[in-house]
């Protein structure tokens, strides 16, 4: 008894506040300098040691998830599990005897940090900001931007396991300020530990990823080049001030992706291209990306537009000369153009073989005349 009572009043000097489960019979669950404000779950903060104490008839024992942990004995009616840096956690410890069993829910956590706030706008018509909460708690976020002083109202927080994140586009409400080069982002994050406050200052333009040209399609091609024409979206005429570099590349059997040397105007509406290549009669593929002059040099490459083609081969004789790589080439699209060319010259040789027979005929019939 004595020894109880100096152990109640050591408690007393030390200024701690005790937070108490008391379950069915004799048993007591308690820890030391917890929050237990929510009534389910006792909350401590990082960095302040963990002490559980375990109250009641002995035998006792102090278990997380089925594992005994370490105690010291207090006295003949409590023990105490001690942890001096106690991880991030949600955990369930259980203060035990042999006929009771009694469970307390325990949350170490701290104020919401928020880490790798991101933004990407897709052409300029949707923008969509996600950001990682490392925290044990779901925290309660409040995002919302600035636009000319004035905040606009929150937007919905969506989650997607340990990811959050919120999407602006022109029907939504606030509606997506497309004109906008800068965006300030205002962020309030709250939980049982505490709240944080954030401010992201974003160029709008450098988290821009377009989408690939359209319209691509060969207008005209020769033994060694092509012309080409795309179209660029509205989106990145209305709203780009400084334009869009373009990265043209080529391939063809054997060879890698090559790019070429594309100095095209900043921003036009309608782009032509001659393309030039090192092989005739070649099947290729090209394709062509763009990206705002503003953006960030890694990444932000529109999606590629494609088209494959074949160029045209020159004719000597009864063999296609491919005159550039001095090969014949033995692809699919290759083996249907010799056939075409055949079909040509069979058809030809046919007609003019057609014609010499109209005119035996009609030979043999002004000899009988």
């Amino acid at each position: 008894m004595y020894i109880y009572i100096l152990t109640t009043l050591l408690f007393v000097l030390r200024n701690v506040s005790l937070v108490r489960t008391n379950c069915y019979g004799d048993l007591t669950i308690t820890v030391l300098d917890a929050n237990n404000a929510a009534g389910l779950y006792f909350y401590l903060p990082v960095g302040k040691p963990l002490e559980i104490l375990c109250s009641g008839p002995g035998p006792l024992e102090i278990s997380l998830y089925g594992e005994s942990l370490p105690i010291d004995t207090i006295n003949s009616t409590t023990v105490r599990f001690k942890q001096e840096k106690p991880e991030k956690q949600a955990s369930v410890y259980v203060c035990s005897n042999s006929d009771i069993k009694c469970a307390l829910r325990l949350v170490i956590d701290n104020p919401p940090e928020i880490k790798d706030f991101k933004c990407i706008s897709k052409n300029l018509e949707v923008l969509n900001c996600s950001w990682t909460n490392n925290n044990v708690l779901i925290s309660n976020v409040s995002l919302c931007y600035k636009v000319n002083n004035h905040k606009t109202i929150p937007c919905r927080v969506n989650r997607n396991r340990d990811m959050d994140y919120c999407t602006w586009d022109t029907q939504s409400s606030p509606r997506y300020r497309q004109q906008e080069e800068n965006i300030l982002f205002l962020m309030d994050a709250c939980n049982k530990f505490g709240c944080t406050h954030n401010m992201y200052n974003i160029d709008h333009i450098k988290i821009l990823k377009p989408d690939p040209p359209l319209n691509l399609k060969v207008l005209n091609k020769t033994t060694n080049n092509a012309v080409l024409e795309w179209t660029i979206s509205n989106n990145m005429i209305d709203f780009l001030q400084d334009g869009l570099e373009h990265k043209i590349e080529y391939w063809f059997y054997g060879a890698q992706f090559r790019q070429v040397d594309s100095t095209l105007p900043l921003k036009q509406r309608k782009y032509r291209f001659e393309l030039s290549l090192p092989c005739a009669n070649q099947y290729y593929e090209v394709r062509i990306s763009i990206r705002p002059i503003r953006a960030s040099k890694t990444g932000m490459w529109s999606e590629p537009s494609s088209i494959c083609f074949s160029t045209d081969a020159e004719i000597k004789g009864d063999i296609m000369i491919d005159p550039a790589c001095d090969t014949v080439t033995e692809t699919p699209e290759v083996m249907i153009y010799f056939v075409r060319k055949l079909r040509q010259r069979v058809n030809k040789e046919l007609s003019k073989f057609k014609e010499e027979i109209r005119q035996l005929k009609l030979r043999a019939v002004s000899i009988y005349k």
